[in-house]
């Protein structure tokens, strides 16, 4: 609901279990549009997308096909 950091609300839907609503399905915003920080979700997508790179650093061109 809040930023961890500054508290500044997150922008975004709110969902609430057993509530039906109607509009678009945008995906949750990456950074703190008051400070900055990035949000924990961010953060975790961004460390799988690093071990993921470091993991095909690993591999040869033969085992890639």
């Amino acid at each position: 609901m809040q930023c961890s950091n500054c508290s500044a609300p997150i922008r975004g839907d709110y969902h609430v279990e057993g509530v039906f609503g109607l509009g678009d399905d945008d995906e949750s915003p990456a950074f703190c549009h008051s400070c900055g920080k990035t949000f924990p979700w961010t953060e975790r997508k961004i460390a799988s997308a690093v071990e993921l790179v470091e993991v095909g650093a690993d591999l040869s061109p033969e085992k890639l096909q």
